[in-house]
């Protein structure tokens, strides 16, 4: 189109102008359509993640009783209510409300009693066990999960049990077992089998929630009532390694004589008598295996498979005795 030069000063002053306007309306118009859309997407996200987050309301809740009316609240402490279609968060009340909290790496929800859906925080663990000592044989071994009220496997400069007195000085677990199985705050106990002999391992898995503890005990079997624990110990998530010296149950005289000792040093069938007249009462840190006899005229059951007593340069050992390596099971 062709202006004629004497138009040329109203084209500028009118034409121009309101071109100029009518360019910056359609600009903003196009602006406003764009956030509408946006905030239309906007909605609709948040709505399908709402109704995503509300679907693991769907099923009843764990354990503990509680009350769904009301969308939580009232709700009793530590209750949590999840969906196996849901891996990423759940529920738990808090403060009288149900607030989201991400699955930890060890947590799952899982169907409980009554087809009822709860978060499980347990993780799964396997133990290691590693024979350090020389010519020490490790006997069965007791395992124990359980929580802080649960009474401890022993006390140092307090005297030993009867159950921990029958593991230290004949290697059977198996009392140990009966008096926590059902014991307060105990979530498992069992036996592991034995022996583990020297430079040699055994392993056994457990689950351990981030409330729960672990022990165990087992004894060298070539001793009077030697015996190596973890007493009611906090294990790391990621893992933990524990090295163990060798502790003296103090319920029989270490009179390192075959008749009074179990293990393999001995010949089969020489007996295992019990001495509690030299016993010190209580439990501490063993002294070692000094090889007290050696030397000495000593009738035939008190003599070692060599025919000789029992010597301390084969069944002495430096502490510690025992690794223990827990690693998160995969």
């Amino acid at each position: 189109m062709t202006v004629s030069p004497w138009l040329l000063p109203y084209w500028y002053k009118g034409v121009v102008p309101r071109f100029q306007t009518w360019i910056r309306s359609s600009q903003i118009s196009i602006l406003n359509s764009a956030m509408t859309t946006l905030s239309q997407s906007l909605f609709v996200i948040l709505a399908a993640l709402t109704a995503h987050a509300d679907s693991i309301s769907e099923p009843l809740p764990s354990r503990s009783s509680v009350d769904l009316q009301g969308r939580g609240h009232g709700c009793e402490a530590g209750s949590t209510i999840c969906s196996p279609r849901n891996t990423v968060f759940y529920k738990e009340c808090i403060r009288g409300r149900y607030r989201f909290k991400h699955f930890s790496d060890c947590e799952s929800c899982k169907m409980g009693d009554e087809g009822r859906y709860y978060v499980d925080d347990k993780c799964d663990y396997t133990v290691r066990i590693d024979n350090l000592a020389f010519r020490q044989p490790l006997s069965g071994i007791f395992v124990m999960t359980h929580d802080d009220k649960t009474e401890p496997l022993f006390q140092f400069n307090k005297p030993a049990s009867a159950e921990l007195a029958i593991l230290a000085e004949d290697g059977n677990p198996g009392p140990l077992v009966t008096k926590f199985k059902d014991a307060e705050g105990v979530k498992t106990a069992f036996a592991v089998g034995g022996p583990v002999p020297p430079g040699g391992f055994t392993t056994f898995n457990v689950s351990l929630s981030p409330d729960m503890l672990l022990s165990l005990a087992t004894m060298a079997v070539n001793t009077n009532d030697a015996f190596v624990s973890l007493n009611g110990v906090e294990v790391d998530p990621e893992g933990s390694t524990f090295y163990l010296p060798g502790l003296d149950a103090g319920s029989e005289d270490n009179n390192e004589l075959c008749s009074f000792i179990p293990g393999p040093a001995c010949p089969a069938g020489s007996g295992n008598l019990r001495d509690t007249d030299g016993a010190e009462n209580y439990v501490h840190v063993h002294r070692g295996f000094f090889g007290i006899n050696e030397g000495k005229t000593l009738p035939a059951i008190d003599l070692g498979v060599s025919g000789n007593p029992l010597a301390a340069n084969r069944y002495d050992w430096r502490n510690p005795m025992v690794r223990v390596y827990i690693t998160e099971k995969w």
